[in-house]
């Protein structure tokens, strides 16, 4: 990922896991410890009826 400062920082993806919506883990959002990523998106089935998805896909990355 490129900084805007001009630096580049790389990273390694370490864990990707869906969790249901209503599951998915707060400790993933922690300020503390080490530097990392986690990007959050839709994953699993889709509710027609609401236009939701069932579940959230999580994909964690640390610094390379």
């Amino acid at each position: 990922m490129d900084d805007p400062l001009g630096g580049r920082h790389l990273y390694r993806v370490t864990s990707r896991r869906a969790y249901p919506k209503s599951d998915l883990a707060a400790e993933l959002f922690t300020a503390t410890g080490p530097p990392h990523l986690v990007v959050v998106t839709c994953g699993g089935a889709v509710d027609e009826a609401t236009r939701r998805y069932a579940a959230n896909v999580v994909v964690v990355a640390d610094p390379a």
